[in-house]
């Protein structure tokens, strides 16, 4: 098993710890560190940097999101609490988080659509569609979030991605292919020459 296997399931069960109540922060902080190392060595290891870029930029997008809306909610708890909105602060309280979950929930889309861009590209270099898959179903999640069921989907995603990781087999180069390349080389040869 290469590293950025071990490591990207590694970091794809952490990431998916995030989803336990009072352990999120903690959890999707060193599952996305993990992630984003697991890419760079894909990328690395298959020549090709989209597969990291487009990985990176996602994780960022998604991670400003999620801690914007966080702080947003945070903030809406903490002012009610102390008083700071009028009588009946329904209104402007529904109106701020409705704002700021459009925010979250465009950003979340673009940030899970770069993601299933860059497990397109991990798709091409390992011929395993589970990479893809779980993409399209990472970025079906963060549509889906205006309901409950986008985080089921999410969850499905990130689980084939672990599937996805799984299967890859290293391509096994044998000395007998080798020789046979060899003599349909020198064949190759001896033709040109009678030529």
């Amino acid at each position: 098993m290469q590293k950025f296997q071990t490591w990207g399931i590694i970091g794809v069960i952490l990431y998916l710890l995030s989803y336990i109540p009072n352990a999120s922060v903690f959890f999707i902080l060193i599952g996305s560190v993990i992630l984003i190392y697991a890419f760079w060595l894909a990328s690395k290891y298959f020549s090709n940097d989209e597969i990291f870029t487009k990985f990176l930029f996602g994780m960022i997008i998604q991670a400003i999101a999620t801690f914007l809306f966080m702080f947003k909610i945070a903030a809406v708890i903490f002012a009610v609490l102390m008083g700071a909105f009028s009588a009946n602060p329904v209104v402007p309280v529904l109106g701020t988080i409705a704002i700021y979950f459009a925010v979250y929930y465009v950003l979340n889309i673009f940030g899970a659509f770069l993601i299933k861009e860059s497990l397109s590209k991990l798709k091409d270099s390992t011929d395993i569609s589970l990479f893809e898959y779980s993409g399209v179903m990472i970025i079906l999640g963060a549509v889906l979030k205006v309901i409950a069921i986008g985080f089921l989907v999410e969850i499905i995603g990130w689980l084939m991605l672990i599937v996805a990781f799984l299967s890859y087999k290293e391509p096994v180069t044998t000395q007998k292919d080798d020789d046979i390349i060899d003599v349909e080389a020198e064949e190759v040869k001896l033709i040109e020459e009678k030529n």
